[in-house]
């Protein structure tokens, strides 16, 4: 339902919002699964999502804030203007999407093979449904900060608060795309403990 609800909007943070209903669908994939292995998984996305989202949201607010607007119009030839601005939020939107080399990917690789071990197939099959609609908004955002190439229009200043959270995510992002244990090690340990005393 988020996802197709998604499709519609114009307004980056509606847009984001809805995205955040289908990554919660995932999340859940998790719960209904119930073993270990997939709230371990659930452990390791929730914070890949975090860590995407805080990017994401990052470079959202400076171009609210710059333009005074959230229509998906204000980013037109957003590379243009702030390359490392607009490279922060398409790759946080990838890993949303789950784009291979991201966490995001990572993350929904451990979900669904915990699904798969326990039998749930169909759950994937959903799922995998739901990534391909997502990827029809996702690139709406991608177009219009790369595609429209609009040099006229005035570079976006970047605080250095901001710089710093985009970095954090970023690292976060990238690292958890190869490195998934640097999480994992410690949410099979408290799943583990949960398991072993519930």
């Amino acid at each position: 339902l988020g996802n197709l609800i998604g499709l519609w909007q114009t307004n980056i943070k509606r847009l984001m919002a809805y995205s955040g209903i289908a990554q919660v669908g995932y999340a859940l994939i998790a719960v209904a699964v119930g073993t270990e292995k997939s709230l371990a998984s659930l452990m390791l996305y929730l914070t890949v999502y975090t860590m995407a989202e805080l990017g994401a949201f990052a470079a959202i607010t400076v171009m609210s804030v710059s333009s005074g607007s959230d229509d998906l119009t204000e980013y037109r030839g957003l590379y243009h203007r702030a390359p490392i601005l607009a490279s922060a939020l398409i790759l946080s939107v990838l890993s949303l999407f789950g784009m291979p080399g991201t966490g995001g990917f990572i993350g929904k690789v451990w979900l669904f093979t915990a699904a798969l071990e326990a039998g749930r197939g169909w759950l994937i099959v959903i799922a995998a449904i739901n990534s391909v609609i997502s990827v029809a908004y996702y690139w709406r955002i991608i177009q219009a900060t790369f595609v429209h190439s609009d040099h006229g229009l005035a570079t976006v200043r970047v605080p250095v608060t901001t710089w710093a959270v985009i970095v954090v995510s970023v690292v976060a992002v990238l690292l958890l795309g190869i490195y998934p244990n640097i999480v994992l090690r410690w949410a099979q340990a408290a799943v583990h403990g949960f398991f072993v005393t519930g």
